[in-house]
């Protein structure tokens, strides 16, 4: 639940400039609350035109308060648009206001009512619109049968539309799901439990063969945007992938466990990954299951106290290693980033030029340097800097000898590496959290910013 003077002007202007510019719109459902208190994302069902201006709208919006768009997101068919905007509520955390804006003027979305049914008798409800009491009981309807799911909460609501225009809502239900099922809709608005889920299926079927086998061009429809939409989301994947270097001690788990929580609302998923994707299992566990079981992961525990492997052992376990990051990239990295997940990764492929003692690899140094090209990169690198007696001091798996000499090693590398940044770790865990949250959401602001249609 957002609450915040930033929710309530910015989506009372929203509503203001709709109107303003002459633009049909209604908010489909848990308005109750609204422009003052946000609960969940707002659905707003919008005429053509207002869909062609709410990008260049929502930018003058987030410009004059301060906002940043770090999400559009082209989610359903025909046209679905989701945009994300972030604001900060105080030093680390910030707060996000979730717009799903939905045009279907075919009628072919999951939930099959088209605009203009949803903006038809549209009615007023403090400083916006809201549907007429049918039309929002009958896409309420539609969308609990289609995700088979009848809340307490739905039916009291759905009762309460139901005595405002029942004639009307009739009307829409014979439309949808046929007069046979009227009956058995009205039992379960009545709150019937018994067989309930043999009700909801019963209507879920005669809802898609009602509507698709008299119309299958509306079914290729379908077929032909969500083939748009996904190609759309493979040329402009929504997501984000970051990494984390660092020697020992500077904080990298705890600190990416706390993004991630912070920004799970701007993303559909997050997605935590310690050094490398893991789609190949671990060599050992591949060699040996048994053994693998009953060992205990000493080398993450001491690093350094472990001895090398020889170089033939070597080469193969870091080839096999270089592997995973390329297929592990293309089969689960870029698929989430394709989903509009947010991936953290503690350590990457770049523990290599730093530290081959640490994966008890005795090769040459210049051989990760050589394969980098062609490790898949992430979009965005962080560097964790401190001084090594400090890194010591929070923790002694390593010497400090050789802490000095990791720092040493990042600080000369980490600048000549894509889209990095140095974050000093030299101060209270919320203000580095807050200034790397900062970095993610501006970077994620850059990325929406080319997907607008910006007057």
């Amino acid at each position: 639940m957002v609450k915040n003077n930033i929710v309530k002007h910015v989506l009372s202007e929203l509503f203001k400039k709709l109107e303003s510019e002459g633009i049909r719109y209604c908010v489909l459902h848990s308005y109750e609350t609204l422009p003052e208190v946000l609960i969940s994302d707002v659905d707003i069902a919008i005429e053509k035109r207002g869909l062609e201006r709410i990008d260049s709208i929502l930018y003058q919006l987030a410009n004059s308060h301060g906002l940043k768009i770090i999400q559009k997101l082209y989610y359903d068919v025909p046209a679905c648009y989701y945009y994300v905007l972030a604001f900060w509520e105080n030093v680390s955390v910030p707060k996000f206001i979730q717009l799903d804006f939905l045009n279907d003027e075919f009628g072919i979305n999951k939930y099959f009512l088209g605009s203009e049914i949803l903006l038809y008798k549209r009615r007023r409800y403090k400083n916006f619109y809201i549907p007429s009491a049918s039309v929002e009981a009958a896409y309420l309807t539609i969308k609990k049968v289609m995700k088979r799911k009848f809340p307490k909460t739905t039916f009291k609501k759905l009762r309460k539309l139901y005595q405002e225009d029942n004639q009307g809502f009739e009307q829409l239900i014979l439309k949808y799901f046929g007069r046979n099922n009227l009956v058995s809709l009205k039992e379960l608005i009545s709150s019937k439990t018994e067989g309930r889920g043999e009700i909801l299926k019963k209507l879920y079927l005669s809802l898609m063969f009602r509507y698709y086998l008299p119309r299958p061009q509306k079914l290729f429809l379908k077929v032909l945007w969500l083939i748009r939409r996904l190609v759309t989301r493979i040329i402009n994947p929504t997501g984000l992938i970051m990494c984390f270097l660092a020697p020992d001690g500077a904080g990298k788990s705890t600190i990416a466990k706390q993004i991630l929580t912070h920004l799970r609302q701007g993303f559909r998923r997050t997605l935590y990954i310690h050094w490398r994707p893991g789609v190949l299992p671990p060599p050992r566990r591949v060699l040996n299951p048994k053994k693998w079981e009953k060992m205990t992961n000493d080398i993450t525990v001491a690093p350094h106290k472990v001895p090398p492997q020889n170089l033939f052992i070597s080469l193969i376990r870091f080839f096999y290693y270089t592997l995973d990051y390329i297929v592990g990239y293309c089969f689960k990295l870029k698929i989430a980033k394709i989903k509009t997940g947010l991936v953290v990764i503690d350590r990457y492929y770049y523990d290599f030029l730093f530290d081959l003692r640490r994966f008890r690899l005795n090769m040459p140094k210049w051989l990760p340097k050589l394969l980098l090209p062609i490790i898949p990169k992430p979009d965005m690198i962080v560097y964790l800097h401190n001084t090594p007696e400090e890194l010591y001091k929070r923790k002694q798996e390593l010497t400090l000898q050789e802490l000095k000499r990791q720092v040493n090693e990042y600080q000369k590398m980490w600048s000549k590496l894509p889209n990095a940044h140095q974050i000093n770790t030299n101060k209270p865990i919320d203000e580095i959290v807050s200034e790397i949250v900062s970095l993610i959401l501006e970077k994620k602001a850059t990325q929406t910013l080319s997907l607008l249609n910006i007057d």
